[in-house]
C-alpha cells in the first residue's frame, strides 16, 4: 500500500535544494506567496445520483478549505507549490430511512498537493524537472481525465514525474519523462492499481509561436486483484500555434492496448484532440509549470477522443469529450463565468439490462455545467454563486440520473509576493 508521508518530504526537499543551491541568485528572484481560505456550501438535489425521483436525496455539503500557493523564480530555476486542505461535512436535508446510508458517513478530510520544480543550472540547454500531484479525495475525476464514475469511495492517487528536456538547437527539442501513478482505495472493496509510464517528446519549432510535437507514450497498468493488467502504446502528432491573444492545438495519433487476460481482445483507437483559447492576456505554454494568469476575459473550447486509463473490472470505454470554459470581469468587480462539458462513453465490454429487457453494451451521455456569478469586494475577498446541473443518460437500467445543484463560496486570498511573478514561466 502506498504511503504518502514517506515520499512527500523528499519530493519537496529535492527541488528546493536545486532552486536555492546558489545564494547569489536568490536576491534577483521573483516570488508568489498566497495563503488563502475558502468557505463553501453546496446543495445537491440528488446527492446519490439515483435514477428514480422517489429515491432522490437532497444533501447539503459544507467545505472549509485553507490553502497556499507558492512560486519562486530565478534566472535558471523555478518552483511552484500549491496545497489545499479540504474538510467536507455532509448533512441530509430529509430524514433518512432506517437501513439507508447517511450522507454524514462520508465526512472526510481531503488533501490536494501540486508541485513542479525545474532548473537549468547544469546546462542552459538542459531543463531538469520534477512534478508531483497528490490527492486524497472522493472525487473520481482525479483518477482519470475521462472518468465516467460518480462513486463516492475515498482513495489516494499520487503521480510522480521526473523529466528532462534538451534544446539541441533553436528549432529542435527532445524530452524524456517517466510517470509513476499509484491509486489506492481506502475503506473500500475496489482494487488498487499502479501505472508506470514512459513519455518521449520530439519537438520541432517552426517559430517561437508554432511547433510540431511527436508525443510517444508507453505504459503498463497493474491491478491488485482481478482486473486484467494491460500494456498500451500511443503516438500522437500535435501541432501548436500561439498568437498574442489566441492559441490552438490539433493532434491525432494511434493507440493499441493489449490485455494480459487471453480472452480479452486488444483494443485499437485513433485518439485525437483539438483545442482553442481566446484570452485577454498571452498564455504561456510550458511542459512543467501551470498557467497562473488571471485574464480579464477568456474562452476555452476543447474536444478529445480516447480510451479511459483506469478501468476497474474491465470497465473500459471509448470517450468523446467536449468542454467549454469562459469568463469575463466587468468593471473590475463583477465576474461572470461558465464551466461545462459533454462526454459520450461507449463501453467495450460492460453490458447491462435496458428498459426493454434486452442485454446490451453500456452507452452513456454525461453532461455538466455551472454558471458563476461573483463579486470581488477587494483584491483578497470574493463571493461567488454557481448554479449548476449534471445529468447522465444511459441505455442501462439504474445508471441514468439528474442532479440540479447550487454552490456558494467565499474566498479570502492574500498575495504576499510580486504580482509580476504570477506567470512564473
Amino acid at each position: 500500500m502506498f504511503r504518502a508521508p514517506k515520499i512527500l518530504p523528499l519530493l519537496i526537499c529535492v527541488p528546493i535544494y536545486l532552486l536555492f543551491c546558489q545564494t547569489t541568485v536568490l536576491a534577483a528572484g521573483k516570488m508568489v506567496l498566497e495563503p488563502r481560505i475558502t468557505a463553501a456550501y453546496q446543495y445537491d438535489k440528488n446527492f446519490w445520483r439515483a435514477e428514480e425521483d422517489a429515491k432522490e436525496a437532497p444533501v447539503s455539503t459544507y467545505l472549509i478549505q485553507p490553502g497556499v500557493t507558492f512560486g519562486y523564480k530565478t534566472a535558471k530555476s523555478q518552483i511552484y507549490l500549491n496545497y489545499d486542505l479540504n474538510a467536507f461535512w455532509y448533512d441530509d436535508i430529509d430524514s433518512v430511512k432506517p437501513g439507508n446510508r447517511k450522507a454524514s458517513d462520508d465526512n472526510y478530510l481531503g488533501h490536494a498537493l501540486n508541485l513542479a520544480a525545474g532548473t537549468r543550472q547544469v546546462n542552459e540547454r538542459l531543463l531538469i524537472g520534477l512534478k508531483e500531484d497528490f490527492y486524497l479525495t472522493r472525487d473520481q475525476g482525479y483518477s482519470d481525465a475521462l472518468s465516467d464514475s460518480y462513486d463516492r469511495n475515498k482513495y489516494i492517487v499520487n503521480r510522480v514525474e521526473p523529466l528532462a528536456f534538451y534544446d539541441f538547437s533553436r528549432r529542435f527539442t527532445a524530452g524524456l519523462r517517466y510517470r509513476n501513478t499509484q491509486t489506492n482505495y481506502l475503506e473500500s472493496y475496489l482494487e488498487d492499481s499502479s501505472e508506470n509510464r514512459g513519455l518521449v517528446d520530439l519537438v520541432y519549432n517552426f517559430s517561437p509561436t508554432s511547433s510540431l510535437n511527436l508525443d510517444y507514450q508507453f505504459w503498463r497498468r497493474c491491478y491488485s486483484i482481478n482486473t486484467s493488467d494491460y500494456d498500451s502504446n500511443q503516438a500522437v502528432l500535435i501541432f501548436r500555434k500561439q498568437y498574442k491573444s489566441l492559441s490552438y492545438d490539433l493532434g491525432v495519433g494511434y493507440q493499441r492496448r493489449n490485455f494480459d487476460e487471453s480472452d480479452l481482445e486488444s483494443q485499437d483507437i485513433i485518439p485525437w484532440r483539438a483545442g482553442i483559447k481566446l484570452s485577454s492576456e498571452p498564455v504561456q505554454i510550458s511542459p512543467l509549470y501551470p498557467d497562473l494568469s488571471e485574464p480579464k476575459s477568456f474562452v476555452s473550447l476543447r474536444a478529445e477522443h480516447n480510451l479511459n486509463d483506469q478501468g476497474l473490472y474491465e470497465q473500459y470505454y471509448k470517450a468523446y469529450r467536449i468542454s467549454l470554459n469562459a469568463g469575463h470581469i466587468f468593471w473590475e468587480r463583477i465576474v461572470l463565468g461558465f464551466n461545462g462539458y459533454y462526454q459520450r462513453s461507449n463501453y467495450i465490454l460492460t453490458t447491462g439490462q435496458t428498459p426493454s429487457g434486452n442485454i446490451e453494451k453500456r452507452e452513456d451521455d454525461s453532461y455538466y455545467f455551472d454558471l458563476e456569478v461573483a463579486y470581488i469586494f477587494t483584491r483578497w475577498l470574493k463571493l461567488a454563486v454557481n448554479p449548476g446541473f449534471e445529468k447522465r443518460n444511459s441505455n442501462i437500467v439504474g445508471e441514468s440520473f439528474d442532479n440540479p445543484l447550487i454552490m456558494v463560496n467565499l474566498a479570502f486570498t492574500y498575495n504576499m509576493g510580486s504580482d509580476k511573478a504570477k506567470n512564473i514561466e
